[in-house]
């Protein structure tokens, strides 16, 4: 597309043109000259420049200044700009007397064009539009670039975590079968102690050997229910969905089930739900268990004294489908940034308590996965953590063979998209 095509469509006053210049007369006449068409900001010295391009940082597209001003001359002035925001298009106004400054500043590349003066208008406007149109285009292509990274990123943490959790779920198989096993062996001490003619009682510290049977059993039975759970929900589901279900309702009945608990550790519930959502088409034992898993993870992770919020509202995800949000934010003390990176791996300990792994939230990542939906976790330091779901009212079942073949899909998306970003320039 040639640039004449690409300025028409341009809003030429997006971004403004900042010309630095201590001839008053080239100031008035170039504010005159192209005002109407562009945003113009003037600095009559180098200082003044740079104190105004502190001030719009953000929305100058192109700096021309004059080479000849007392103290910082133009070449300085664009490299220190250059330094700051290399993206912004440089232009340099020269005398012909001034002609090796110019080369200079092009051979260090720190200017775009140079512009003799006295300049023609013409010429000049043709200059300042294509110059707004290439920086234009480098925004363009950086939000470009950083909309790929972010999917690939998305895609790769998908993947690690997917992987993650079937890994956990197989190695779960076997540690669930030597669980079964201690199981049985503790189920088996008061009959053997029996069959010894011994009775708990007659043991020196029988509080100390209580307290050690039932402490032990509750573990195991913690790990037994833990990757049970993360083994169910682990495997995709065999037949479509089936339940359509209130998620408000839904939401409302976890509440209610963990209000014991919540009150043990002084923790308030608020709910900010949007009335009349659709209904939405699901498993619905899963997704009880999705909001039991997160309220579960917030009881484990938060001190105490803590309030908790819990937000529905109804938008259209990226297939333009309808689509149910829920936020759940808490003001607890938040994560850290290498917690942050691997928060729903199963083997990552975040609160350094021995007992808890993230098992939950792998587990919850799989029900919105097999959902078709999303979910991600935003964070503050001291200001607490949000985790974001969507979940569409009417997802897309897909059998385990086209799952399959998804899979090697975005496998080839990822390879096109890693290509793409290494070989970007």
């Amino acid at each position: 597309m040639s640039s004449f095509n690409m300025s028409e469509q341009l809003n030429l006053k997006k971004y403004a043109i900042l010309y630095v210049d201590d001839e008053a007369n080239s100031l008035k006449w170039f504010k005159k000259s192209f005002d109407y068409k562009f945003n113009i900001l003037l600095a009559d010295d180098a200082h003044e420049g740079l104190k105004l391009f502190n001030d719009h940082k953000n929305t100058i597209g192109l700096l021309i200044t004059d080479q000849r001003m007392p103290g910082i001359k133009g070449v300085q002035l664009l490299e220190q700009i250059r330094k700051d925001r290399p993206n912004i298009v440089r232009i340099l106004v020269t005398a012909y007397s001034d002609f090796s400054a110019a080369i200079d500043a092009v051979n260090k590349g720190s200017i775009y064009k140079y512009v003799s003066k006295p300049w023609d208008i013409e010429i000049l406007k043709r200059i300042l539009i294509d110059g707004l149109t290439l920086f234009n285009g480098r925004v363009n292509r950086k939000n470009l670039m950083q909309e790929k990274i972010t999917l690939l990123h998305k895609k790769i943490v998908a993947d690690k975590v997917i992987n993650s959790g079937k890994l956990a779920s197989s190695l779960g198989h076997y540690v669930h079968n030597a669980m079964t096993g201690v199981r049985i062996f503790l189920d088996l001490i008061p009959v053997k102690l029996k069959t010894e003619n011994l009775e708990v009682e007659s043991l020196q510290d029988t509080e100390y050997w209580n307290n050690f049977y039932d402490c032990v059993q509750s573990h195991v039975d913690r790990i037994t229910r833990m990757l049970t759970d993360l083994n169910d929900v682990s495997k995709y589901p065999d037949r479509p969905f089936n339940d359509n279900i209130d998620i408000n309702k839904i939401i409302k009945e976890t509440i209610t089930d963990n209000e014991i608990e919540f009150g043990k550790k002084r923790i308030v519930i608020t709910t900010n739900f949007t009335e009349s959502l659709p209904t939405m088409l699901c498993d619905k034992l899963k997704i009880k268990q999705l909001f039991n898993l997160l309220i579960k993870d917030e009881l484990v992770t938060l001190p105490g004294d803590n309030e908790i919020n819990i937000k529905t509202n109804l938008l259209k995800n990226e297939h333009n489908d309808p689509a149910i949000e829920i936020t759940l934010t808490d003001d607890g003390p938040g994560l850290s940034e290498k917690c942050l990176s691997s928060v729903f791996d199963p083997f990552v300990n975040r609160n350094n308590n021995p007992q808890e792994f993230g098992l939950n939230l792998t587990a919850c990542y799989f029900i919105v996965y097999h959902h078709c939906g999303k979910i991600s976790l935003n964070h503050e330091p001291d200001l607490g953590t949000s985790f974001l779901i969507s979940l569409p009212c009417n997802p897309k079942y897909i059998s385990i063979d086209e799952n399959d073949k998804e899979i090697c899909t975005k496998a080839y998306i990822n390879n096109s998209l890693i290509e793409d970003v290494l070989t970007s320039t």
